[in-house]
């Protein structure tokens, strides 16, 4: 058996690909150098909103396109950010310095199964300990899915490193933005719009809004959730909110004119 060339090897350490698995298209980017600059970006539309099938077809046309004079993929290692669509997000209440892990993992994942209305062991659930010591904040996403995902970037060569919603990507990037007390964090996408709501560093509260609402729509959402959980709207909060549309003068106007700041969206997002 022949070993791989030292030029094999070198790829695989300073190269890897993205996929961003999302509802209208899927985006695969082949990242390479010091700071991983994008060597390629392809964009492919997933054709029907029927079910995963449409989804992985697409996934296999974006991987089979980045491969063509990058190298190709076989041998690197793969990080997947799913859409907030096919992603539940909860707060769960917990006491890290009373409950062990083993038995927070497992209140967690029956606290998200009852969120999204399956049993669970359909889900494969995340979680991590917010600062305040007092809950965790989790993510689950469809077992079968996700198992299906690795399959197919599997067959391509593709070792998954990692996978995540979109908003745990977006909001670890942008933290250092939420400079406020109070703040309420949104990204909006053709499917909906991901909302959290966030006191003293702690997301507090989230929600997922259905469809493409403008961002005084969204207030009115954000209000709802907050009049339910008692708090007061009209303390200083601080509004961030990312619309997938690059920062410019037109986008800040019009997010502006509604009381959000607007930031960058990631590399992955285009105007939908």
């Amino acid at each position: 058996m022949s070993l791989p060339s030292i030029e094999v090897i070198l790829r695989r350490v300073t190269h890897r690909v993205r996929a961003y698995v999302g509802t209208s298209e899927v985006v695969v980017d082949v990242l390479g150098g010091r700071r991983r600059p994008s060597l390629c970006a392809v964009r492919e539309p997933i054709e029907s909103t029927e079910g995963p099938d449409a989804v992985l077809d697409a996934l296999d046309r974006a991987v089979n396109r980045a491969s063509v004079g990058q190298g190709g993929v076989r041998g690197l290692t793969c990080d997947v950010v799913v859409a907030d669509a096919w992603v539940v997000y909860d707060v769960v209440a917990l006491d890290v310095m009373q409950v062990p892990p083993d038995s927070a993992s497992a209140v967690i994942a029956s606290t998200l199964a009852d969120v999204a209305g399956v049993p669970p062991e359909a889900l494969d659930v995340r979680w991590r300990w917010q600062r305040d010591g007092r809950g965790a904040f989790a993510m689950a996403i469809p077992r079968d899915l996700l198992a299906q995902l690795r399959m197919r970037l599997e067959q391509h060569g593709l070792s998954v490193r990692s996978v995540t919603g979109e908003f745990v990507a977006v909001y670890d990037a942008q933290r250092e933005r939420m400079t406020g007390a109070r703040v309420v964090f949104a990204v909006v996408r053709s499917a909906g719009t991901q909302i959290a709501l966030l006191s003293d560093g702690v997301i507090r509260a989230t929600r997922f809004e259905m469809g493409r609402n403008g961002a005084t729509a969204l207030l009115g959402a954000v209000t709802a959730v907050m009049r339910a959980r008692g708090e007061d709207t009209a303390a200083a909060i601080q509004y961030l909110i990312d619309t997938g549309s690059p920062d410019s003068a037109a986008a800040r106007a019009q997010v502006s004119a509604a009381g959000w700041l607007l930031v960058n969206p990631p590399p992955w997002a285009a105007v939908q």
